[in-house]
């Protein structure tokens, strides 16, 4: 991957900056379609929630995005949403009723889908999380391609049992470690979890917390007395 190539990439953080750098590259051919590699995608959950609001606004720019996901949750194929892209290979998610949302993607299904879908051109893969099976097997199979990776990081090491936690070390610092390496950049969303892939190796990372969309989430009237509100985890 050229130099220049590099320094763009980290620059890719917020999405006004994001736009900028993918419509005035500086290269043969204005840098427009995005790939966006994900554990799960319909299933609930706070990095979902994140990666879709990525993709749609991404979308509403103008830019022509795919998200390459599991079909855990809905049918494999192909279809259409807020004027983006959704491809699902085959997978299996084991460990969801034990609280641990780890998707096992079947490699044939995985490799022949995205294979397909990077026959589309893509200039750019945006990955969420390091820790996934579904962030290694799909990098693996576009490192060929040379395209530049954008690592965004939404998790620290998480406590679930004593049996998961030692399963959960043991693929962070196998399959994560392996994510990282093949990252040009890495977007943390908190200082925290930016230690943490720091710790697993990753040469850089960036601090960029999550957004609010203040014209959805805004009080119409000043409250009267301090309120606060807690969203997280009680254990």
């Amino acid at each position: 991957m050229s130099g220049d190539r590099r320094k763009e990439i980290m620059y890719h953080l917020p999405e006004e900056k994001i736009d900028e750098l993918l419509r005035e590259a500086t290269d043969d051919r204005r840098k427009e379609r995005l790939g966006f590699l994900k554990n799960l995608y319909s299933h609930v959950g706070g990095i979902e929630v994140v990666a879709e609001a990525h993709a749609s606004r991404l979308a509403a720019r103008g830019h022509d995005v795919t998200v390459v996901t599991t079909a855990v949750d809905a049918p494999p194929g192909r279809e259409k949403r807020d004027g983006y892209d959704i491809v699902r290979y085959a997978a299996l998610n084991p460990l969801e009723p034990h609280g641990m949302p780890y998707a096992i993607p079947n490699p044939i299904d995985c490799h022949r889908t995205v294979r397909s879908t990077v026959d589309e051109e893509f200039e750019l893969i945006h990955v969420h999380g390091f820790n996934y099976l579904t962030s290694l097997l799909p990098i693996l199979s576009l490192w060929r391609e040379e395209l530049p990776v954008v690592l965004h990081q939404h998790t620290p090491f998480i406590d679930y049992s004593p049996v998961l936690n030692v399963a959960e070390r043991l693929n962070d610092n196998t399959v994560g470690r392996a994510v990282l390496r093949q990252a040009d950049h890495c977007i943390a969303v908190s200082k925290n979890i930016a230690e943490y892939a720091a710790e697993l190796g990753a040469d850089s990372v960036q601090t960029m917390y999550n957004g609010v969309d203040t014209q959805r989430f805004s009080p119409e009237v000043a409250p009267s007395r301090n309120e606060f509100l807690y969203l997280g985890r009680l254990t």
